[in-house]
């Protein structure tokens, strides 16, 4: 065998040898064979009954990827869709049974991403109840975890929202405020904070320093519009964050009156305008 041939043989038998360790490392560290992986987070995720604090009739189920169930949930023809009766006889005893423990029935099975289903329950059960309920179903086999779904809001209640709604009797109709749902509903925030000690710089066409919401609020801003007509005020830059209007007249398309003459309760930071 010539020298070049043995160096070549050397490389190769060396390279095996390399890819032999890092392979056994890896199905040691669990992340192939996915033995110490999948109990790892088998056992996180069967801590989820003790976690359990409020009664309820909607849990999210995790299936295993490559469970029959978690392969009938991907296979949906699209994410909300009823799956109970399509899932393997099996997987929806076990549902079922878990159910019938507490005397209550499986109304649907929606599938969801990455083969998980939203179950819903006939009726609510009771804190101990879910928490059996959880531990019941994570004990079958092809499930993986078990949670209860629920409606979680970000902010406030209602009776700390309905205390934070300023006296403007046009609020109501500003969503973008009081939404939920497509808006940044800001009653429920300023439960937590009206915004006292935060200055907020706001960039826009100008300001009605006379406005009774901001009385005491504001501070120096400056009018960046370089152009004087566009500006309105004659001279362009200077140190006067005022809004000078747009042209209409109050009862004219699109004309405003300058806001509510209603001050908003209790908003407390601090504004620096500057129009541009």
């Amino acid at each position: 065998m010539t020298l070049s041939r043995k160096r070549v043989l050397l490389i190769v038998v060396a390279s095996v040898a390399t890819v032999c360790l890092i392979a056994v490392g890896l199905v040691r560290a669990g992340v192939i064979g996915g033995h110490k992986a999948t109990a790892a987070a088998s056992a996180s995720a069967h801590g989820n009954a003790a976690k359990v604090t409020e009664p309820s009739d909607r849990f999210i189920i995790s299936y295993a990827e490559n469970s029959a169930a978690g392969k009938v949930i991907a296979s949906a023809k699209a994410y909300g869709e009823n799956v109970l009766n399509s899932l393997p006889a099996k997987d929806k005893e076990a549902l079922t049974a878990a159910a019938g423990k507490f005397s209550v029935k499986l109304e649907s099975v929606t599938a969801h991403a990455m083969s998980t289903a939203a179950v819903k329950l006939s009726d609510k059960l009771t804190v101990d109840q879910v928490k059996e309920f959880i531990s019941t179903l994570e004990a079958a086999d092809g499930i993986e975890a078990v949670e209860p779904d629920l409606h979680v809001t970000a902010l406030g209640d209602t009776s700390a929202q309905d205390r934070n709604v300023p006296n403007d009797p046009y609020f109501s109709k500003q969503w973008d405020m009081t939404s939920g749902s497509y808006g940044i509903n800001a009653t429920n925030a300023w439960s937590q904070s009206t915004g006292k000690g935060v200055t907020v710089a706001v960039i826009d066409s100008g300001i009605l320093t006379d406005h009774p919401d901001l009385k005491g609020q504001l501070l120096p801003g400056y009018d960046f519009i370089a152009d004087a007509e566009r500006a309105r005020d004659n001279d362009g830059y200077d140190a006067d964050p005022s809004d000078e209007g747009d042209w209409s007249e109050p009862g004219e398309c699109s004309a405003y009156d300058g806001g509510s003459k209603h001050q908003d309760k209790g908003q407390q930071s601090t504004l620096a305008r500057f129009p541009m």
